[in-house]
């Protein structure tokens, strides 16, 4: 069975802007939150950056009722398929392995190899990092706490990948078929 979830936030979508190419308009819902980093900390489970969104707790709901066993969480604004962990302890941006550290890398490595040029590795603008083989430790990039990839995987054991899909953080509608093939 697949599931699709459109859009988490959809405060944040009806604030963006078509063609914005890497602003953070439209990241947080319409408490200011960023849904992104709203779920518990592996680290400190009680600790909450911020009050825990119905969104986040709708998501919540959802992932524990269907246990799901991949899990693809589409971002655009990079080209690079991220993965577990996306925080350390410290708080520092330092590769932090997960358990299945291997299979993580094998996931990731599938979908950048099946896009045209992810696999390049190519940074999107100058000053931006490059990625080996267009694949990245989430917090070896940067240090992500409360993030939906890890909490996916730490409370039910699902296996899920960010895909930063390309270089725009809110594509030109007529893009949107290049993004999918």
């Amino acid at each position: 069975r697949i599931h699709l979830m459109p859009s988490m936030n959809p405060d944040g979508y009806e604030k963006a802007h078509e063609g914005d190419a890497d602003s953070v308009v439209g990241r947080l819902n319409a408490n200011a939150i960023d849904l992104n980093r709203n779920f518990p900390d592996k680290f400190e489970p009680l600790r909450i950056s911020k009050p825990q969104q119905p969104e986040t707790l709708h998501v919540k709901h959802w992932i524990a009722k269907h246990p799901f066993v991949l899990s693809a969480n589409l971002h655009n604004g990079a080209l690079v398929a991220n993965y577990p962990f996306d925080d350390t302890l410290s708080g520092r941006s330092v590769r932090h392995r997960a358990p299945d550290d291997s299979t993580f890398q094998q996931l990731a490595r599938a979908y950048s190899f099946a896009h045209p040029t992810m696999h390049f590795g190519r940074p999107c603008r100058a000053g931006d990092l490059s990625f080996l083989d267009g694949i990245t430790n989430g917090a070896a990039w940067y240090n992500v706490a409360g993030g939906m990839q890890d909490y996916n995987y730490m409370h039910s054991n699902c296996f899920e990948i960010t895909v930063e899909m390309g270089c725009v953080k809110f594509p030109l509608r007529w893009h949107l078929k290049r993004e999918w093939q």
